[in-house]
């Protein structure tokens, strides 16, 4: 295996000083990329110069993607006609394993396919072999499905992230203008198929070089013990708000190795611990925990009404709660002025325990709601026409068309964060009609479940506030940050190292013979020596704790 050690040193303090032109600087993650350019524009600054040109800095995998674009435009090279994200080949996984199983369908078709991709993009990455006295059953099973899977794509003259990058290593091979330096920056480790490419580059001549922060040295660590999880939060929250109130130039960070588990409690941690007596908010802070869009409001609003059209067009009558979730999601034509008597209709099914609504029990129920009830038979006009199937990109214009007549997203002022959920949403119609080259007609039901899957998968997060000076992030998401200060909790056994957790679906033998990912114990020891290390260096000033009882455990 490839190491990173064979390719020669940039420093980050010469990046700004020496030529940029035709240089591309390329991170592991988004925050590195961004702290990478935040310093280069403080280099330009301390010299004095206000223009100047920049190296491009992105992360891997978007500039792998970006020069996949960049091959469409070459008369020379042979491309695809779409490229699958994650979402689209995971359907593409599920259209398949139905149909080799035919009527012995899986229970879970859907997690199924979420574990053939991650197999499938397992085995291309780490140039996994599998030799066939080490067959599985389950293996087999996957293969079969990896077959029907590749000859779909071959009809779909599309490309899946699994192989875009053998398949940009063969663009790279037949001539694809490239920059005349990559600089790699964050990374730990080189994987095979990540190695045949870097090959690749320096064939063509362009010279890869790897980047070399000028770091502090390890920080200066203290350990804090905790009785219980919630005692350990409480003591990270005090520490923020003393650094906040003593340093106010300073950055700092609360690094939770759990946090998606605790992010609700957290928040209602640090929103008092950072508060005054009276409740208001002294300092900010940004939690970088993105939720899926599904879960946020606005969106679960949308997706609620426009179930309460499906299941009235398919089957005349929908369950009270369908219903009810609707009228109290609000978001719609009276959003504020009929909030009250939205409220009494569903309390009025619940006290009556009534659990299913006709349409005429339902035209009935919201006729007093002077604007929601004549916006909805507007738009109900247009349902009654619509055929029982039809492609996706025509469930997508019926969905818009329909919220516009209901009033989405009801009157009001829109904060920011909801500005941006509802430009989230607007995107996210856009990545729904875009699959229409993958279905032929479907019904309006199997539309909005598509889209309500859609939803669940696309993970959104408003963009930080540029005054906060406390960062709450996860363990990964820390890789590649500079602060003053950071307190880094949950650093329990069972989470560093983390258990193993090999894919079912490649033998153990060839996963371990491969040194992939999650398989073994040595592996996710060596992983978790890595990623320590480099915390240890994300602040001059370290704070570990643990709880010593977590539950029952001790």
């Amino acid at each position: 295996m490839q190491t990173l050690t064979q390719y020669p040193v940039v420093h980050a303090s010469a990046l700004g000083t020496t030529s940029v032109k035709d240089v591309s600087v390329l991170t592991v993650n988004n925050r590195l990329a961004r702290r990478l350019i935040q310093l280069l524009s403080q280099q330009l600054v301390a010299r004095g110069q206000l223009v100047a040109e920049m190296p491009q800095v992105m992360p891997w995998s978007g500039w792998v993607a970006h020069q996949l674009d960049r091959a469409g435009f070459e008369e020379s090279l042979r491309t695809h006609a779409r490229q699958l994200d994650s979402f689209e080949a995971q359907l593409v996984w599920a259209q398949v394993i139905e149909q080799v199983e035919g009527e012995s369908a899986l229970l879970d078709v859907h997690q199924a396919a979420a574990m053939a991709l991650a197999a499938d993009q397992l085995i291309e990455e780490w140039n996994i072999a599998v030799f066939e006295h080490e067959h599985t059953e389950e293996y087999d099973r996957f293969w079969q499905w990896r077959d029907a899977y590749r000859e779909r794509l071959h009809r779909l003259d599309a490309l899946d992230q699994s192989n875009a990058l053998t398949r940009l290593i063969l663009h790279v091979e037949s001539g694809l203008p490239l920059p005349a330096q990559i600089i790699l920056a964050g990374f730990t480790e080189i994987s095979p198929r990540m190695g045949i490419f870097l090959n690749a580059l320096v064939a063509r001549g362009v010279e890869v070089a790897t980047l070399v922060e000028d770091l502090p040295p390890d920080s200066e660590v203290t350990r804090v013990d905790a009785d219980t999880t919630q005692t350990e939060w409480l003591a990270a929250a005090r520490w923020a708000r003393a650094q906040l109130d003593t340093r106010p130039d300073g950055r700092f960070a609360i690094v939770a190795v759990s946090l998606d588990a605790q992010v609700a409690f957290a928040r209602r941690i640090l929103e008092k611990s950072l508060s005054d007596s009276h409740g208001h908010s002294v300092h900010a802070f940004n939690v970088a925990v993105a939720r899926p869009l599904s879960e946020w409001a606005v969106c679960r609003a949308a997706l609620a009404w426009l179930r309460t059209f499906v299941l009235m067009k398919e089957r005349f009558g929908a369950a009270a709660a369908d219903l009810g979730a609707a009228l109290l999601a609000g978001h719609c034509a009276g959003h504020h002025a009929e909030l009250g008597a939205r409220a009494m209709v569903d309390a009025g099914w619940r006290d009556w325990q009534t659990s299913h609504i006709s349409f005429a029990s339902w035209a009935l129920a919201i006729q007093p709601l002077q604007q929601l009830s004549p916006a909805w038979h507007r738009a109900w006009q247009d349902w009654q026409v619509l055929p029982k199937t039809a492609e996706i990109h025509r469930w997508a214009d019926t969905f818009r068309t329909t919220l516009a007549m209901l009033g989405f997203p009801g009157s009001g002022t829109q904060s920011s964060a909801m500005y941006q959920v509802l430009e989230a949403f607007d995107a996210l119609l856009e990545r729904f009609e875009s699959l229409s080259g993958l279905f032929d007609s479907t019904s309006a039901s199997e539309a909005l479940n598509l889209l309500g899957r859609l939803a669940r998968s696309t993970m959104f997060q408003p963009q930080r506030d540029p005054s906060a000076r406390l960062d709450v992030l996860g363990l990964l998401e820390a890789e590649g940050g500079q602060w003053d200060g950071v307190w880094m909790l949950g650093l329990t056994d069972e989470v560093l190292p983390a258990a193993t957790k090999p894919n079912p679906l490649v033998p153990m033998a060839a996963l371990r013979r491969a040194q992939a990912p999650r398989a073994t114990p040595e592996r996710e020891s060596q992983w978790a020596h890595q990623i320590f290390s480099n915390l240890c260096k994300v602040a001059p000033v370290l704070t570990l704790s643990a709880p010593r009882f977590e539950g029952e455990q001790i």
